[in-house]
C-alpha cells in the first residue's frame, strides 16, 4: 500500500541511484501513470536520468497520440503531430515502425502523420513498399504523399497506380 508515492517521492529527490532503481521499477511494472511519475526526472541534473525518462515519455505520448489521432479535428492532428516530433526524437523510427504494421488503420495514421511532419524523403523506402499494399486505402494516402516523380522507377509506380482497380488511387495518382 502506498508504493507508488514511495516511488514518485524517490523519482521527485532521492539521490541519482535511488532514482534508477526507481525508473527500473516503473518500467518493469509498466503502470498506466508511468509518464506522470517519470515527469520529475526531466528537471534532474542527472543526463542520464533525463534522457531515460524523456524516451519513455515520449513513447507513451506517442501511443496516446495514436489512440487519440481519430477523434482529433484535422488541424489539431497536426500540430500535435508536430510538437511530438520536435521532443521525441525517435518520432520517425516509431513512424517507420507503425507503416510496418499489419494493421491497416495503423498503416493509414502513420502515412497522415508522415505527411504533416513532410518526412516523405526519410521515410522513403518504407512508403514505397505500402504503394503495393493490399488495401485501398493505404494504397491511396501512400500515392498522395509519397514523391515519385524523381526517378523511372517512381514513375513506372505511378503509371501503375493509373490503372488501379480503386478510384481513390487512380485519382491520388493523377494529382502526384
Amino acid at each position: 500500500p502506498g508504493g507508488w508515492q514511495v516511488v514518485e517521492r524517490v523519482l521527485a529527490s532521492a539521490p541519482d541511484a535511488l532514482r534508477r532503481a526507481a525508473v527500473a521499477v516503473v518500467l518493469q511494472l509498466d503502470p498506466p501513470h508511468k509518464a506522470a511519475l517519470l515527469t520529475p526526472l526531466l528537471g534532474c541534473a542527472s543526463r542520464d536520468l533525463r534522457h531515460l525518462a524523456m524516451q519513455e515519455i515520449s513513447r507513451v505520448s506517442f501511443a496516446k497520440f495514436l489512440s487519440r489521432f481519430d477523434a482529433m479535428a484535422p488541424k489539431c492532428r497536426q500540430v500535435a503531430a508536430r510538437a511530438l516530433a520536435k521532443v521525441d526524437g525517435k518520432m520517425l523510427d516509431r513512424l517507420a515502425d507503425e507503416v510496418e504494421s499489419l494493421d491497416a488503420g495503423r498503416r493509414v495514421k502513420a502515412l497522415q502523420i508522415i505527411a504533416f511532419l513532410n518526412a516523405e524523403q526519410e521515410l522513403r523506402q518504407p512508403l514505397l513498399e505500402l504503394l503495393d499494399d493490399p488495401d485501398t486505402h493505404v494504397r491511396a494516402t501512400g500515392i498522395r504523399i509519397v514523391q515519385l516523380t524523381g526517378s523511372v522507377g517512381g514513375m513506372k509506380v505511378l503509371l501503375g497506380a493509373l490503372v488501379d482497380d480503386d478510384r481513390r488511387v487512380r485519382a491520388n495518382a493523377i494529382e502526384a
